[in-house]
């Protein structure tokens, strides 16, 4: 059963008016997650107790203001009985309709929600809402205007023939579904959608398999054995930052965050404690012994950076913040240098900072077993790190073979 609370807040978003005033909202939280409905009532700051989070004493039209207050919360209150003795979803949207029923009667269209949706998640990172606000662009090509009550399975057939005549892959097309769903399952905990009537029930989204390429520990040492020029300093520390990656598993985003303060050194190896930047909302923390992994390869890498730098310093860049976007623009620059180092050293696979996170799993997975090779992925399940990321290589099968007492 949901718990449910009321209570009056006083200007949240600490903003005031040229008058020196500011809206007195209802705060709903239902389980743990807050819910802010603006009452319309405006008063100035000083009627305004903080520290009984009240109507001041002094107040103009305090006894009506008080009395709407609780007429607000009331009707709340109604409306969240009437859900529980019917046996309904409890959600903001219908305690709010209780109070503003002249909303609650337009039908809201779909894609209006969805905008509204990606202004107000702050859980979502940046690169999840720009590939969200590009398949609301293909949604909208395909039809403009689209009410809650037109979301059914034929629609999704006729915007899936939309995508195929646009000549789209299939993983792409799973995508864009994936997005559309995603906003009609948060429509349907909002109560604006009934979830029986969800058209993606039957809906069988289209997906094939990729070949995602690893790199053998061949072709890992051979990269990590070239010999570079003096003049080609740029080229080393990316070929040293990718067959890093290679031998622990970290993403460039997450590479490009070490901190010396992230270290640890228990008889002379170094361990490796952060939070990973991509699933950084889950506070998700990887721990990586670097002095054991691969016999300390790893650990020999970092320590070629790690001099002069103070415990708040970057590893790999000089520089003093690493926001999204310059990891987006130092992850472009070192993929373009890796291609040339990969030419170079006679690698013919497409090299890319994101085959060498796959390069690990797949040959880590030769030495461990699943359950540690997913927690030093930092992965929350064991089939993400299996079916996306291990791959099948003859070189694998064979050291998987040679195991096995056949006797």
């Amino acid at each position: 059963m949901k718990k449910i609370s009321y209570k009056t807040v006083f200007n949240p978003k600490n903003r005031l008016d040229k008058k020196g005033k500011a809206l007195i909202y209802i705060r709903v939280i239902i389980d743990r997650a807050a819910y802010y409905m603006s009452t319309g009532i405006s008063i100035e700051e000083k009627f305004w107790s903080k520290k009984r989070n009240e109507l001041a004493s002094g107040c103009p039209q305090s006894p009506e203001i008080l009395s709407t207050l609780e007429s607000v919360i009331q009707r709340m209150r109604s409306e969240e009985l009437r859900c529980r003795r019917e046996n309904e979803e409890i959600t903001f949207e219908k305690l709010k309709s209780a109070v503003e029923p002249q909303k609650a009667t337009k039908s809201p269209d779909f894609l209006t929600f969805c905008e509204k949706e990606l202004v107000a998640r702050n859980d979502v990172d940046e690169d999840t809402k720009r590939t969200q606000r590009r398949t609301l662009a293909v949604f909208k090509e395909f039809k403009k205007d689209i009410s809650f009550q037109e979301l059914s399975y034929d629609l999704i057939q006729r915007f899936e023939y939309f995508l195929i005549d646009r000549d789209l892959l299939p993983n792409t097309r799973n995508k864009y579904h994936r997005h559309i769903r995603t906003f009609i399952n948060r429509a349907t905990k909002q109560g604006l959608f009934k979830p029986e009537k969800q058209p993606y029930l039957n809906f069988n989204t289209p997906k094939s398999d990729t070949h995602k390429e690893a790199l053998t520990l061949d072709e890992v040492r051979r990269l990590e054995c070239f010999v570079f020029k003096p003049e080609e300093q740029d080229f080393e520390q990316v070929r040293d930052m990718f067959v890093f990656a290679c031998y622990c598993g970290l993403r460039i985003s997450d590479i490009l965050r070490i901190k010396p303060s992230d270290l640890s050194e228990t008889a002379g190896k170094i361990t490796l404690e952060m939070i990973m930047y991509k699933v950084r909302k889950k506070s998700k923390r990887v721990i990586l012994p670097l002095g054991e992994l691969y016999e300390g390869k790893p650990q020999t890498i970092l320590e070629k950076y790690l001099t002069d730098k103070s415990l708040s310093e970057f590893v790999f860049t000089s520089k003093d913040k690493v926001s999204e976007n310059s990891i987006k623009a130092m992850a472009n620059k070192a993929n373009q240098l890796l291609k040339l180092v990969g030419k170079w050293a006679g690698i013919t696979k497409h090299l890319s900072f994101h085959i060498a996170r796959h390069s690990f799993a797949t040959n880590t997975a030769t030495f461990v077993d699943t359950k540690t090779l997913s927690e030093l992925c930092g992965h929350d399940k064991l089939e993400t790190t299996m079916n996306y990321y291990v791959h099948s290589t003859p070189e694998r099968i064979n050291k998987q073979l040679q195991k096995i007492n056949w006797e």
